[in-house]
This record gives C-alpha cells, sequence and structure tokens, in this order.
C-alpha cells in the first residue's frame, strides 16, 4: 500500500513462561545484533533492543489476561508503528544513506556491504527494508507481528492482526498507481466492512474504519496515475461497475453491497461521468479535493 493510504507489525517474541527456550531466543538475538557492522546506522544511536522489549510486554499481558485482547493489540501496534517511525525518520537523517540506498541496486555487486549488514540488523529486530520509487524507507515486518501473537488472541484479534498484515505484504501501490487488481481491492473492502459489523465495540474499530474508507477511496476515486475516471472521456470504468454489479448481486448483505449500491446510482445519474456532483459525493465521503 502506498505509504500516504496506509502506512502502515512484529518479530521475536519472548514468553516468561517459555524458560529455557526464552532465554535461548534472547542470547541468539543480542548475539546476531553484535556480530553485525556498529557503524551501519551507529551515528543515530537507534536502541534496537525497543521491539524486544515491546513484544516480549505484549506477550506476557495477553498471557496475563487481565485486559482485553484488542486493548493490549492496539497498544502494540501504536507503540510498534512509533518506533518505525522513529527508525525511518534516523535512516532518512543518516549521513550513509546513500550508501544504505544501494539496497534498491538491481545488480547486487553495486550493492554496498554497510547496506547488507542494515538490512539484516533491521530484519533481526522486527522491522524491514523496503523501496519504492528509488528509495527504501522503514515499515512494518508482519511476521514479527504476528510471531507468537496469534495463538494467544481470539477469532477476531486473528482476523483483523491478519487484514492489517496483509497490507502490507500486499501493497496496493506504487508510483502513484494502484498495482493490485479490482478483483483484490473489491475482496479487500468487503473483508473490511464484514469485520466492521464485529468490531463496534472494540479498540480495533477505528483502524478497520480507515482500512475500509481508504480501499474504497481507492476503488471508486482512484489514485494520480490511475484514476477511477477516464481522463479523456471523464467517464467511470466499466469494469469496476461489472464487477461491483457482479458482487452486489452475491452478496446482498455485504456492508460492502451498501456502497457500491449508493455510487452505482449516482452514477447513473450523471451519465458515468465525473462531474461536480460526483465530486461532492467524494468530498463528503472522503475528504477529497477533486
Amino acid at each position: 500500500m502506498n505509504r500516504h493510504i496506509i502506512i502502515a507489525l512484529i518479530l521475536v517474541s519472548l514468553l516468561t513462561s517459555c524458560g529455557k527456550e526464552k532465554k535461548q531466543d534472547e542470547k541468539k538475538i543480542i548475539t546476531q545484533v553484535q556480530n553485525i557492522k556498529k557503524d551501519s546506522l551507529a551515528p543515530n544511536q537507534f536502541d534496537w533492543t525497543q521491539t524486544v522489549k515491546l513484544k516480549k510486554s505484549t506477550i506476557a499481558e495477553l498471557q496475563k489476561k487481565e485486559k482485553s485482547n484488542d486493548k493490549i493489540i492496539m497498544n502494540f501496534l501504536n507503540s510498534y508503528k512509533k518506533l518505525v517511525e522513529e527508525l525511518d525518520n534516523k535512516l532518512m537523517e543518516s549521513k550513509d544513506y546513500e550508501s544504505l540506498s544501494t539496497l534498491v541496486y538491481a545488480d547486487s555487486k553495486l550493492v554496498k556491504q554497510c547496506a547488507i549488514d542494515f538490512e539484516k540488523q533491521v530484519e533481526i529486530n522486527g522491522f524491514r527494508v523496503v523501496q519504492s520509487e528509488g528509495t527504501i524507507y522503514i515499515s512494518q515486518n508482519t511476521d514479527f507481528v504476528k510471531s507468537k501473537i496469534l495463538p494467544l488472541v481470539d477469532s477476531i484479534s486473528i482476523e483483523f492482526i491478519n487484514l492489517y498484515c496483509n497490507e502490507f505484504d500486499n501493497i496496493c501501490c506504487e508510483d502513484a498507481g494502484i498495482i493490485i487488481s479490482t478483483e483484490e481491492l473489491i475482496n479487500r473492502i468487503n473483508k473490511w466492512g464484514e469485520l466492521s459489523k464485529k468490531v463496534t465495540e472494540l479498540e480495533y474499530k477505528k483502524t478497520v474504519e480507515d482500512e475500509f474508507n481508504s480501499n474504497l477511496c481507492l476503488l471508486l476515486v482512484g489514485s494520480d496515475n490511475t484514476p477511477s475516471f477516464d481522463f479523456e472521456t471523464q467517464k467511470f470504468d466499466k469494469n469496476s461497475i461489472d464487477l461491483m454489479t457482479k458482487f452486489i448481486e452475491s452478496h446482498p448483505k455485504a456492508r460492502a453491497t451498501e456502497e457500491f449500491k449508493s455510487f452505482l446510482e449516482l452514477l447513473k445519474t450523471e451519465d458515468y461521468k465525473q462531474t461536480k456532483k460526483i465530486n461532492d459525493y467524494f468530498t463528503k465521503k472522503f475528504n477529497y479535493c477533486g
């Protein structure tokens, strides 16, 4: 998913009850970090132990069962997101950023060793290096998010975490264009919409609503380089109309169906063109400025 629409979970977990296994895992992580060149991001003094501590405390809370899963998980994700942003800022400020950015080169011979070491350090500590439009940045590591968490939470939390992670594992956009299929986009809208019915009283509610609307906006409005309305004719994409119509017929009670129906009805009144009335609809629904 585009960094402006999304962005944007979590590596090594050390269970208190795991005894020797937990201690061995912790020692292994420390050893791996120490073996990586310390100058990878040394000028920025980033505390690489923070993710391990966060994951460890989250698992301990889940095991105690003193708080509901949704509160624990959202606290974990929000704290993790802050760490991702902190490391990303330090990466951008690093004097070695140009060298680290050689990770984008297709020819592995041109990638500098410090960049390779840095990527290993990032992965070991629960983050991920990703690239977009020729630049690198730090993103959430979904393996880290899921690891040893899923077995400890309820089915709704599992559904939420899996959907949340999918947005990072299969990004929707690149170079200001949508790169997933319309079928996949509709599928995401549907899944977030159905989950929204289950989380009305949970801490997941805001995130679920945001993801539902972000994906819906991509379908109805499009992006800069892949708009839903044709540049020349100003008419809405016919394939999207057909797929939404098909979805309505097969999922009459879905939340997504309600959205598709109202939009298609409006489109019909405007001869399927992007008029002021359509833009007003987008403005009200997505805070869109057309």
